[in-house]
């Protein structure tokens, strides 16, 4: 009976733990790329930095925040450095010198798409990282991860940049 008991308490536990960890999604407006993302509910607020570019930059600003526990960079880029399509993504990746492996490359239903893939890290260890890009009206934006080497809650992610407009 106290077997049971135990094996029961167990199971209501992890059941707890389980459903505890989700937690309820918002929509937060990046007000300055005029951009709302529906991701998981936080209290911190979205970093914004602006690089004060000059005509030869390529990246302009950066919010910087966390998806659940990871953490992320939505950087506004100038139109010259947009991909036109996954085909022309694809080859800028594979040809860098520390590319390894294309895990996938997706398509997004609000028009973003990109591509996960294996690179070398600083100390040559494989690590795993993703590119995507985003277009609203005459803005590109481009979306990485920052220190996520594992790409730990890839799918909250991809929720969350299939959720800009």
């Amino acid at each position: 009976m106290k077997k049971i008991f135990l094996q029961l308490t167990a199971i209501a536990v992890l059941l707890l733990q389980a459903c505890g960890q989700s937690k309820p999604l918002e929509e937060k407006k990046l007000e300055k790329y005029d951009l709302t993302i529906t991701m998981p509910k936080t209290d911190e607020v979205p970093e914004f930095q602006d690089f004060k570019a000059s005509e030869t930059d390529t990246e302009l600003s950066d919010y910087d925040f966390h998806i659940s526990d990871a953490r992320v960079s939505l950087t506004e880029i100038s139109a010259s450095s947009y991909p036109t399509d996954t085909t022309m993504l694809k080859k800028a990746v594979t040809g860098s010198a520390d590319f390894m492996e294309l895990i996938e490359t997706k398509q997004l239903k609000n028009g973003a798409f990109g591509t996960i893939f294996k690179m070398k890290g600083s100390s040559g260890a494989p690590v795993k990282n993703y590119l995507f890009y985003f277009k609203k009206g005459n803005r590109f934006f481009k979306m990485e991860p920052i220190f996520n080497n594992d790409l730990k809650e890839l799918d909250l992610q991809l929720a969350a940049f299939e959720s800009l407009k």
